[in-house]
Parts: structure tokens; C-alpha cells; sequence
């Protein structure tokens, strides 16, 4: 067992929550490590102190205290998600805009605008995906191309006309 594994398993080694093979491989690395035993001791201690906390402290203060104990602890992770934070209050407002101009007429050349964009955009997503159908779906590739080479003789035929 490793220093990382001891941080993750730490709080069910003191409520009794481990497997016995768990327990010892955590026990044992506890007498190898000095560090792992005195942040183990640490955790033991904090949560005996909070639990004194618990008892002395009303409802408000206790909630807020675990709030700041859980995020304290998952800072760490929360870090590496700042910028699709950033990039995703970024789309947010661009759609909020988006809609805003679309369904009011706040600014007429504007609705304007965006229900073009939005037929063009609808047209080609159709198109892609009728593409996609006709490419994955093998008889519907067939049909296209016998309905192309139709096409093409009918519009010989109408080259020719009447007089041939």
C-alpha cells in the first residue's frame, strides 16, 4: 500500500468500515511510514475535535463548518476545471444572446439575422446527415446512384427536345 492510498482510506480505517486484508496492508504500512501515522493521528484528532464542536456549536455554524472542511479538501480537484468554468459561462452568455436576439424583436435587423442563421444551420445539418445515411446505409448509396444516372438521362433526353 502507498502514501495515497492511505489518504483516501484513512477515514474508513477509523470508523472500522476496511476489509481485515485492507486493514492490515494499511496498519502495516503505518509502521514502515512516520508521515502516513502522523497524518492518520491528524485525521483522528480533527475529527475528535470536531465532533466536541458538534456538541458546542448550533446548527448554522456546524453546516458551515463542514462546508468549509469539504472544500478545503477537494480544492485540489476543482482547480484543473477553472478554465472549462471560463469556456462554459463563455457559451452561456453567447446562447442567452443568441435566444434573446431570436425570440424578441428587441433589435429587427438582428432577429433578422439570426433566423437565416438558424435556416442555414438546420439546411446543412440535414444535408450532413442525409450524406452520412446515404454513405453508412449501402442501398441508400445505390439509390442515389441510380437516381443520379436518371437524372442524367432524362436531361439528355430533354437536351434532344422535340426536334432531336
Amino acid at each position: 500500500m502507498e502514501c495515497k492510498d492511505i489518504e483516501l482510506l484513512v477515514s474508513d480505517y477509523i470508523e472500522n468500515n476496511l476489509k481485515k486484508v485492507e486493514r492490515k496492508a494499511f496498519e502495516k504500512h503505518l509502521k514502515v511510514c512516520n508521515k502516513c501515522k502522523e497524518f492518520v493521528n491528524e485525521f483522528q484528532d480533527m475529527r475528535y475535535e470536531l465532533q466536541e464542536l458538534k456538541r458546542e456549536v448550533n446548527f448554522i455554524q456546524k453546516n458551515k463548518l463542514y462546508v468549509i472542511f469539504d472544500n478545503n479538501f477537494d480544492k485540489k480537484d476543482e482547480s484543473n476545471y477553472g478554465f472549462l468554468k471560463w469556456v462554459g459561462l463563455a457559451a452561456a452568455i453567447i446562447i442567452l444572446f443568441f435566444n434573446l436576439f431570436y425570440f424578441t424583436n428587441i433589435v429587427p435587423t438582428m432577429n433578422k439575422k439570426t433566423h437565416l442563421l438558424v435556416s442555414k444551420i438546420e439546411k446543412t445539418v440535414i444535408k450532413t446527415f442525409s450524406y452520412i445515411r446515404i454513405l453508412t446505409n449501402p442501398e441508400d448509396f445505390a439509390y442515389m446512384l441510380s437516381k443520379k444516372y436518371e437524372d442524367k438521362e432524362t436531361k439528355k433526353e430533354k437536351i434532344g427536345g422535340k426536334n432531336g
